[in-house]
C-alpha cells in the first residue's frame, strides 16, 4: 500500500528533524524505511540492521563534532512533483533553509510501507528535471538521492550523515584552492583508442560499493558494473 499524502508529509517532517534544529534523531530513524541506507561507522548498512538507540547515540556524538551544522533550520513548502511508480513514491517539494533564507528543492523517495528510502537536496533551478529539460524519471531521482551517500567517507569528524546534509554540504561547498594545471597539459580525448583498450581497475570506497549495489540499474537501462570495494 502506497503512503498517503498525509503520511508523506509526516515522514518528511520526521526526516528533516535530524537535518537541523531540533536534531531529533529518533524521529529521523522512525521516518526511514527498513531498506534505507544509514551510517553505522564505518559502514553504510540498511536501517533495519541498526538498533534505534545505537543510531541515536551515534548521531548525537557526530553532532557534537560539527557545530556548524547546528544552525540549519528547515521548513517544507509546496509539492513540486509527486510520482507513484509501482511500489515507490517519489516526492519533490520546496524547502527553505531559514537560517539564511535560501530556497531548495527536497527530493524524498518512499517505499510502499511509507518509510523514506533516500533523500537529498536538488538545485531549485532544476525543478526536478534531467539535463535535457525533461522531467527526471523516478529511477533517475532515486539514483541521485542514493548518490549523495556514495560520497560519504567515515572518519573521526563530520556532521550527522543523511542525504539532505551531505547534499547541502556539496552544493554549498567553496573551494579553498584554485585549480592549477601546467600550460602544456591536455585533458581532452586524443582519439587514439589506446586508452580505451586498457581495462583500468577503479577501486571505490566501501560506502560507494553499497550504494552502487542498491541503485535501480534495470530501471535506469544500464548494466550493473562489477564493483570492487577498497
Amino acid at each position: 500500500m502506497l503512503p498517503t499524502p498525509a503520511t508523506v508529509r509526516a515522514r518528511i517532517a520526521g526526516y528533516l528533524a535530524a537535518c537541523g534544529a531540533p536534531w531529533d534523531f529518533a524521529a529521523h530513524y522512525d521516518s526511514l524505511a527498513g531498506t534505507a541506507l544509514v551510517a553505522s561507522d564505518p559502514h553504510l548498512v540498511p536501517k533495519a540492521t541498526v538498533d534505534r538507540r545505537a543510531f541515536v547515540r551515534c548521531h548525537r556524538l557526530a553532532l557534537k563534532r560539527s557545530p556548524v551544522a547546528r544552525t540549519l533550520v528547515w521548513h517544507p513548502g509546496e509539492t513540486v512533483r509527486h510520482i507513484e511508480d509501482g511500489e515507490q513514491v517519489t516526492v519533490v517539494i520546496r524547502l527553505e533553509e531559514r537560517s539564511c533564507r535560501r530556497q531548495w528543492l527536497g527530493l524524498f523517495v518512499f517505499a510502499a510501507g511509507g518509510g523514506i528510502v533516500a533523500a537529498c537536496l536538488l538545485d531549485p533551478a532544476s525543478e526536478g528535471k534531467d539535463p535535457s529539460g525533461e522531467p527526471a524519471s523516478a529511477a533517475t531521482l532515486l539514483a541521485l538521492a542514493l548518490g549523495e551517500l556514495a560520497a560519504w567517507r567515515p572518519g573521526p569528524g563530520g556532521e550527522p550523515v543523511n542525504g539532505i546534509l551531505l547534499s547541502h554540504r556539496r552544493l554549498t561547498m567553496t573551494a579553498d584552492l584554485a585549480l592549477r594545471a601546467l600550460p602544456e597539459a591536455r585533458f581532452t580525448c586524443q582519439n587514439s583508442g589506446q586508452c580505451c583498450a586498457i581495462r583500468f581497475p577503479i577501486v571505490v570506497s566501501a560506502p560507494a560499493a553499497v550504494v552502487l549495489a542498491a541503485l535501480p540499474w534495470e530501471a535506469l537501462v544500464l548494466p550493473m558494473p562489477v564493483v570492487t570495494a577498497g
